[in-house]
């Protein structure tokens, strides 16, 4: 029978794992970038993997003492406040893809040329924005303490 500790020590090796994917995707992709002969265009590759690194370790330092005194990872309240920054993610999220279709319409009617490239590019800024926006709200909601 697994406690509560255990599955907070599972959940937080599994965070540790995609830590560790997301800065090692990040050196492979530096890498292939010097491999092709573009030195220079490694550079922010690394910049953001040391980056991730440095966050991720300090974080999952913090994080590593909790569960091994045997606080739990999460509480009623972050759990709240999670759920909180989701919703008003998914509602921020719908005017964020409105007003990105719109832009995308005006940049075609107004030069002639589409503002993104395929649609994977606007995918990729879709997601990078509801990463930073799920961020601003979890900043928010955890400040104020509006979580009832």
């Amino acid at each position: 029978m697994t406690t509560d500790n255990d599955k907070d020590r599972i959940r937080f090796y599994g965070i540790v794992s995609v830590v560790a994917l997301v800065v090692m995707t990040w050196i492979i992709f530096a890498a292939t970038v010097v491999k092709n002969g573009n030195t220079q265009g490694a550079v922010v590759p690394g910049i953001i993997a040391l980056s991730i690194a440095a966050l991720g370790a300090s974080f999952l330092k913090g994080e590593w003492g909790n569960v091994r005194d045997g606080i739990p990872l999460d509480d009623e309240r972050s759990q709240r406040v999670k759920d909180k920054a989701g919703a008003w993610t998914f509602y921020s999220g719908i005017y964020l893809m409105l007003a990105m279709s719109w832009y995308d319409d005006y940049m075609l009617d107004s030069t002639g040329t589409a503002a993104f490239r395929d649609a994977s590019q606007a995918l990729g800024i879709a997601i990078i924005c509801l990463a930073a926006l799920f961020g601003f709200w979890y900043w928010y909601h955890n400040r104020t303490g509006e979580v009832a």
